[in-house]
């Protein structure tokens, strides 16, 4: 059977000879080696196992899963290919929700471009969602591994997982932490025991959306002057603050200088 140097037998078939050589680092392939100059040649029939790794690896199998693959019985490989489209769909899942953010957060800037100091306000019902606590002022608040691992898992779904703080505005008590709605709790399988999280229900609440410039978190009493137009409004309208949560739903840098679009949440008791 004809046989090709590894060079021109890797630009005919559009990979790389460092793929073939990856390959068959992997018993994947094999290659016969001249004993002159020690050059890889291929037989021609390794193209179609070329194409067939490739097919696999576009399915997101790993080159040591394929190995598997080719050595194997029918249903070991059915097993293999249902935990495979089990793993694709959830990151298929996961993808999606960060496109939705992505796009989001791209709607939320055009407006801002159009209006540097934009807000809007409403009155709904809201999902259920968690609050972990991270921080207390500037200590950690973390008091177990299971919590550790439970922030490095809610921290990798960022901007899904919403830096958020929980305030009383009376005593200027601040807790930091992240949030996550009760669905997307059960759809990514997280971490959630109530001993560093906490539900809070779904209820009718004062949505205020906001953008905070570099200036005014350089108020010793920043609570008080980030909060003092929705608090003027909820006044406006009988409603009072006293507690609440604010989360990060974008960030974005100007020269340098740190600019935020937050969301105040105040439950409507």
């Amino acid at each position: 059977m004809k046989e090709f140097q590894i060079g021109h037998f890797a630009s005919n078939l559009g990979v790389t000879p460092d793929l073939l050589k990856h390959y068959e680092k992997f018993d994947l392939i094999q290659s016969k080696r001249n004993q002159k100059n020690l050059y890889r040649f291929y037989a021609f029939s390794d193209s179609q196992k070329i194409f067939d790794i490739k097919t696999l690896q576009n399915f997101g199998f790993s080159l040591a899963e394929i190995k598997s693959i080719q050595n194997n019985s029918m249903q070991n490989i059915l097993n293999i290919y249902e935990q495979k489209r089990l793993l694709n769909d959830n990151q298929l899942t996961l993808q999606t929700r960060f496109q939705q953010e992505f796009n989001q957060q791209i709607d939320w800037l055009h407006k801002i471009q159009v209006d540097s100091n934009y807000s809007n306000w409403s009155i709904q019902t809201i999902e259920p969602f968690y609050f972990m606590q991270h921080t207390k002022g500037k200590a950690f608040t973390i008091q177990s591994d299971e919590h550790r691992h439970a922030i490095k898992d809610w921290i990798n779904l960022l901007p899904i997982t919403k830096s958020t703080a929980k305030f009383h505005y009376d005593t200027r008590v601040t807790q930091y932490g992240f949030s996550l709605t009760e669905s997307e709790i059960q759809a990514f399988n997280l971490l959630c025991d109530n001993s560093y999280t906490q539900l809070i229900p779904e209820q009718r609440c004062f949505l205020y959306d906001f953008v905070i410039q570099p200036t005014q978190l350089k108020n010793e009493d920043y609570l008080t002057h980030i909060l003092a137009a929705p608090k003027q409004l909820l006044e406006s309208l009988n409603l009072s603050l006293n507690s609440g949560y604010i989360q990060t739903l974008l960030v974005f840098r100007i020269e340098q200088q740190r600019y935020s679009l937050q969301r105040l949440i105040v439950p409507i008791h």
